[in-house]
């Protein structure tokens, strides 16, 4: 890997570089600091476990953009190192870091309006609900796909992928279950004058064993399908900015239970008086209940979404498996945000949530509570110049009911209810431009 990052050092400084009509090496470096104490997860009733954590991790990102001077071809290399600080020791000749490719593509068009992009890719899509670059949790995430993209009247993207870990001489099963084996997807999105119209169709299919003998054979390698349909539209109204979401969801999940579920989302966002901006919003993402059949399945699922971004910054539902397969969620929120100056952001949100269904507790029939908790969300950032930038945050979620049911059930551990859970972070973004150089060279 490093013999790679220093072949492309030796390649911007040949004169392959001087015919381009674009090219620039970034760097993105961002150390992040955590306290945790009921992040993810409500606090526990024992007083000897419940103590906080404090870590430090650190993304190191360095980007190469490549464009030809008669703009037919892109290409883009993203490598990264992604560390907690103190997982390598400081006297060590051993790396416990995370050097990567990150993103590795080639595009190039077809005509003015027609191109591929295919090779290791973010997939980042309106409002990152179903398919995002997830840029919070330091690693990112990102696709080996290939795509179509049309950008005439309208836009339209079509992509697929099929995945293996390693180059078998045969079928094999796939090692990184539960990722994803294959995926398709459209994207159709037009503007209008006060208007935006997004579709987006997902077809997922995961691989499994359809056996519990451990001599399976390759016909027992079954692939369930799940299809996402849907899509986003954006008004324009005088100062108030109007977005609707709507997904439905079908096809078999993993556990080969038919699926039935949904997500919809109404936010209205406008300013008080040009200063303040003022977010009003409701998200339903349907769920299990008591009287689901055994084969079905009612949880929505939003699959490769920046799930951070929705739903609360403490991260207790959708992200990392939590909540998934659930009872569903209710999310009522309102969101507070103005500028002080010209560096100066400060935002609160406040959340509250409650589920969709209800958990069968135990086997006298007790059902969880609706009532999930509330949350609120503090953060500010501050610009120093273009390249650096600070933010930060400090969150409180004051759980109910339904949420210490849960994830009593879930982890197996007491939860408090009476205990408030708390996280903190400060981060600072480093990310310079290295090398820039636009234009034709005569």
């Amino acid at each position: 890997m490093r013999e790679t990052l220093l072949l492309l050092l030796i390649l911007l400084s040949s004169p392959l570089f001087v015919y381009a009509q674009e090219y620039k090496v970034d760097a993105d470096i961002r150390p992040r600091y955590e306290y945790r104490r009921g992040f993810g997860q409500p606090r526990p009733v024992d007083d000897n476990i419940d103590m906080a954590d404090n870590f430090i991790s650190q993304r190191t990102r360095l980007k190469f953009y490549y464009k030809d001077k008669e703009e037919l071809i892109e290409v883009k290399f993203a490598f990264q190192d992604v560390r907690t600080w103190g997982a390598t020791p400081t006297l060590n000749n051993t790396d416990n870091g995370n050097l990567h490719l990150y993103e590795g593509w080639a595009k190039f068009a077809f005509g003015e309006t027609t191109a591929l992009k295919i090779g290791r890719q973010e997939l980042k899509y309106d409002d990152d609900r179903i398919l995002g670059n997830v840029d919070w949790a330091q690693q990112g995430l990102v696709h080996d796909a290939a795509i179509f993209m049309y950008d005439g009247l309208f836009k339209l993207h079509a992509g697929g992928t099929y995945q293996s870990d390693r180059e078998n001489l045969f079928r094999q099963p796939y090692a990184l279950s539960p990722n994803y084996k294959t995926l398709q997807f459209l994207w159709l999105n037009k503007s209008f004058e006060n208007f935006k119209l997004s579709l987006l169709f997902l077809n997922n299919g995961l691989e499994q064993i359809d056996t519990d003998d451990p001599d399976f054979t390759a016909d027992d390698l079954k692939i369930r399908y799940s299809q996402t349909m849907g899509g986003r539209a954006v008004f324009s109204i005088a100062v108030l900015d109007v977005a609707l979401n709507g997904y439905y969801q079908t096809g078999q999940d993993g556990s080969n239970r038919d699926i039935n579920a949904y997500n919809v989302m109404l936010e209205v966002k406008g300013k008080i008086q040009g200063l303040v901006d003022l977010t009003l919003g409701a998200e339903l993402l349907s769920g299990n209940d008591d009287d689901t059949a055994a084969d079905e399945n009612e949880a929505f699922n939003p699959f490769y979404g920046t799930n951070h971004k929705f739903n609360g910054f403490m991260d207790y539902f959708y992200v990392g498996g939590r909540h998934q397969g659930s009872v569903g969620l209710q999310d009522y929120y309102a969101k507070l945000g103005f500028n002080i100056g010209k560096n100066w952001r400060v935002n609160a949100d406040y959340h509250f949530f409650s589920s969709m269904g209800r958990q069968v507790l135990n086997l006298v029939g007790d059902l969880s509570d609706r009532s999930l908790g509330q949350e609120l969300d503090l953060t500010a950032s501050f610009k120093l110049y273009d390249h650096v930038k600070f933010d930060g945050g400090f969150s409180f979620l004051f759980p109910q009911d339904g949420i210490i049911d849960l994830r009593d059930l879930s982890t197996g551990t007491a939860r408090d209810r009476d205990k408030i859970n708390q996280w903190g972070w400060v981060r600072v973004i480093i990310n310079p431009t290295i090398f820039s150089k636009k234009g034709e060279q005569n």
